[in-house]
């Protein structure tokens, strides 16, 4: 028996010529941003809703919707009220990227955490890693800037 709209060799046929790989691909994709949507890992833009307090006289507020794009990392030992910041334990570097590593190998009774700061935004975006995360490494760009830093390309934690 066969089901309707199905050739038997993975093609659905129908009118707009999509085909079973399509809709896998597309599955793939909804599923994909369900998983990474826990990540411990910085969004990489967040929108923001800003608000003037009291605009001039003779003046009209507008705003844009636009996104901001992550411009800074930082680690903490602790939550991030607490300033206390983890500086990085190497760098290397190349012409079109630089690397920076932070090995966690002492105890942290506070727990590590991560700050995601973004590009003409008060916003700070914090979250505790998990307690067996003993090692990141951040990725930036060389020749790409964001706020006069370099842009953050990846962050790996393990």
């Amino acid at each position: 028996m066969r089901l309707k709209g199905y050739n038997g060799i993975g093609m659905i046929n129908n009118t707009s010529g999509l085909t079973f790989y399509v809709y896998l691909l597309l599955a793939y994709i909804f599923c994909s941003s369900l998983v990474l949507g826990d990540e411990v890992y910085c969004p990489s833009t967040v929108s923001v809703k800003q608000q003037i307090e009291k605009p001039p006289t003779k003046w009209q507020v507008t705003y844009k919707d636009v996104k901001h794009n992550l411009s800074g990392i930082t680690f903490y030992d602790g939550p991030p009220e607490m300033n206390a910041a983890i500086f990085y334990n190497y760098k290397t570097e190349s012409i079109f990227e630089e690397q920076i590593v932070w090995t966690f190998n002492k105890p942290y009774p506070s727990g590590i955490w991560l700050s995601c700061n973004y590009y003409s935004t008060n916003i700070l975006l914090s979250r505790k890693l998990p307690n067996n995360i003993t090692e990141c490494k951040v990725t930036y760009f060389s020749n790409i800037l964001i706020s006069g830093s370099n842009a953050i390309k990846n962050i790996e934690c393990e």
